[in-house]
């Protein structure tokens, strides 16, 4: 791929692809809130965009950055000597079962050295790695590989600049729309208060309602108890439960 001054496309970051696990060289532009991610070999209907809006977490980011790192240059020859038992390698896989080659990363178990050869001065490794996938389609599986299909990873503790710009715009849009779900959740635990208040006022006032009729029916029950024993006897065909409703009733008005 071309840029529009003629200069070569830099494919200088690898990423790590959802669709099938496996890490490609890719170009990375950034365009407002955009970034675009270019595979190296591919037309641009492969190109894959991130939105600022996309992430919702904290947690989503981490893994986001998790997907890109620096090109991971393949083993020369007369460097096998620096692969060690335990180390983690990107090396290519036949995952599929079909001829394109993937590329994973895997622990190195075991290597069988064996003698470089030479043709025309040029040295040849034939030594064997046994290799331990750990993601993709053969994952915990063992493999064997020549150090063609062996790469370096070069680990490095700084994100790119590009990809550090746009996760600005990610964070920024991240605490404004946490500053918004707290707004919203303060305003609907004070409604929630508020009502509360309200519905205990109005029980209260129902209770002290019931309270006070209930003291005025035991008032005039008392009085009407003592005007009963006193006088002995009932006037009228008036019952002491009647003179308790009449009194009771003088005394609400």
């Amino acid at each position: 791929m071309k840029k529009s001054d003629g200069n070569p496309a830099k494919y200088d970051l690898e990423h790590r692809y959802k669709g099938d696990d496996s890490w490609y060289g890719v170009l990375v532009t950034v365009d407002g809130e955009t970034m675009t991610v270019k595979f190296e070999g591919y037309s641009e209907k492969f190109d894959v965009k991130f939105l600022a809006d996309d992430f919702k977490s904290k947690e989503e980011i981490d893994e986001f950055v998790r997907k890109f790192r620096n090109v991971s240059p393949q083993l020369q020859d007369n460097e096998c000597g620096s692969v060690k038992e335990g180390m983690i390698v990107c090396a290519a896989c036949n995952a599929f079962g079909k001829d394109d080659m993937l590329f994973y990363d895997a622990v190195v178990e075991a290597i069988h050295n064996e003698n470089h050869t030479f043709h025309n001065g040029v040295e040849e490794c034939v030594c064997t790695f046994v290799l331990s996938w750990l993601h993709g389609p053969k994952k915990d599986d063992l493999a064997n590989s020549g150090i063609e299909g062996i790469c370096i990873i070069k680990g490095t503790t700084q994100v790119d600049p590009r990809i550090s710009s746009f996760l600005e715009l990610v964070n920024q849009k991240l605490r404004k729309s946490s500053c918004k779900s707290t707004s919203t959740s303060e305003q609907n635990n004070s409604a929630s208060k508020g009502s509360s208040r309200t519905k205990r006022v109005r029980y209260l006032s129902s209770e002290q309602k019931s309270d006070s009729s209930f003291k005025g029916i035991s008032s005039a029950k008392n009085a009407v108890d003592v005007r009963c024993t006193t006088e002995g006897v009932l006037r009228n065909s008036i019952t002491c439960y009647d003179v308790v409703i009449a009194l009771f009733l003088s005394s609400s008005f």
